[in-house]
């Protein structure tokens, strides 16, 4: 694979040429520093763009104008990484080779249709499409609860660090009200002039003329620069673990939370040994975690670990008996004492790092994936795919001892239903 830099001024440009795949894929993202007070606001944009525009103005009528363009696929999301809010919008079509000269020019006319000419009046969004996208963002936002799993997540980093964006939710219901079509728009506006803005393609492209049709398509011209780094440090680490219950009337599963921060790590570190370290300690069924709270002492339903390299948080996420909580607790610390101790094994090691490589092998195998990939090494300053799948064998029981010093727990968190007897909900 080939690929190309170019610093267009306002946004930058990133070309990779492979003759893999039989389609074309652009990916472009917005990028500012997460403030809470913008989150449900922002939560519009990826939605609304996508159901209108101002020469197709009804999902029907973009409908149909795809199907004339061979069916390219058009989506988006919204997510935060670290300290900041990424806003992503894709379209995923046919090489020309397979359809018809010119539809690649045709395709992103199309994109920079929904795009950058959207469905407004009188500075406004449409207000059909502005109340779908509002009933939509508030039916998931009263329904958080629903997915108890991941809503003891939330509450653990709440409770972690309330000030901190690694706390931020996805939006919040006292903020909806106050929002409408017209501070919508202008949001989106502000996004334009204030974003940093960058542009993956990916297939089997000209590099000249993309970089031209990529020019003809974005209509950016504010030069921005990053102002904060992307990932979050934390000032301090307390000696003392912070427990927190929270009662949910007739849960019987109920949900344990680990919160650990992370202190500064070596970019070695960070790429290469914290994955390491969270797949042996709480990674598949030869993890320490599943063998020792799971298996041997039958304490949980399910117990995994995961990082959030953007937030220097480690989080390992259980479902228990409420009655297990003092044993589990301690058999996850004392497996965070073992992984310090490096009393890890060779085995354990070979494994994790097979694990790796293998995941990191399959994002060459479909066009999304692989762009999601590449616009992760821009942000978090990877590695490519090729090195990635030598480095990781680098690894050593020493780097792993070494780095566990720096995860510390932080937070404990329990979910459960109190003294009812109940059902579970996720």
């Amino acid at each position: 694979m080939k690929y190309q830099h170019h610093d267009e001024q306002a946004y930058n440009l990133h070309l990779f040429k492979t003759d893999k795949f039989k389609t074309i894929t652009v990916m472009i993202t917005f990028r500012r520093k997460s403030v809470k007070e913008e989150i449900t606001l922002r939560s519009f944009i990826n939605q609304i763009l996508l159901l209108s525009s101002k020469n197709f103005p009804s999902e029907r009528l973009l409908c149909k104008e795809m199907e004339s363009l061979y069916g390219p696929i058009i989506g988006a999301n919204e997510r935060r990484i670290g300290n900041y809010a990424i806003t992503s919008f894709y379209i995923k079509m046919l090489n020309e080779e397979y359809t018809e000269p010119g539809m690649i020019d045709k395709s992103l006319s199309f994109f920079k249709e929904i795009l950058f000419n959207p469905d407004v009046s009188k500075s406004a969004f449409n207000k059909r499409s502005f109340n779908i996208v509002k009933s939509d963002i508030l039916a998931k936002l009263r329904s958080v609860k629903d997915n108890l799993r991941s809503y003891s997540v939330i509450r653990m980093l709440e409770n972690m660090d309330s000030d901190s964006p690694l706390s931020y939710r996805n939006g919040y219901l006292e903020d909806l009200d106050s929002i409408d079509e017209t501070a919508v728009y202008k949001y989106y506006k502000s996004m334009l002039n204030s974003d940093l803005v960058d542009v993956f393609v990916m297939g089997d492209i000209d590099f000249h003329d993309m970089r031209n049709a990529i020019r003809d398509m974005i209509p950016i011209n504010t030069i921005k620069k990053q102002k904060e780094s992307l990932f979050i440090t934390h000032s301090t680490s307390s000696k003392h673990i912070k427990k927190v219950e929270e009662e949910v009337s007739g849960l019987l599963q109920a949900k344990l939370v680990v919160g650990c921060r992370i202190a500064p790590l070596t970019d070695f570190e960070r790429k290469y040994v914290l994955p390491i370290y969270s797949d042996i300690l709480g990674g598949p069924s030869y993890s320490k975690l599943f063998q020792s709270v799971r298996e041997k002492n039958s304490l949980a339903y399910y117990i995994y670990s995961n990082y959030r390299r953007g937030d220097n948080v480690l989080i390992v996420s259980s479902g228990i008996n409420k009655e297990s909580y003092n044993l589990a607790v301690k058999l996850i610390k004392q497996e965070f004492d073992d992984m310090n101790k490096g009393i890890i094994d060779e085995d354990e090691l070979k494994r994790a790092q097979e694990d790796i490589h293998s995941i990191t092998k399959s994002i060459e195998d479909k066009p999304l994936r692989l762009i999601n990939d590449f616009v992760s090494q821009f942000i978090f300053g990877l590695d490519n795919i090729e090195k990635r799948k030598k480095e990781i064998f680098k690894v050593t029981i020493d780097d792993v001892k070494k780095m566990s010093k720096k995860i510390h727990m932080d937070t404990v968190f329990l979910l459960h239903g109190g003294d009812q007897v109940g059902t579970d909900n996720n």
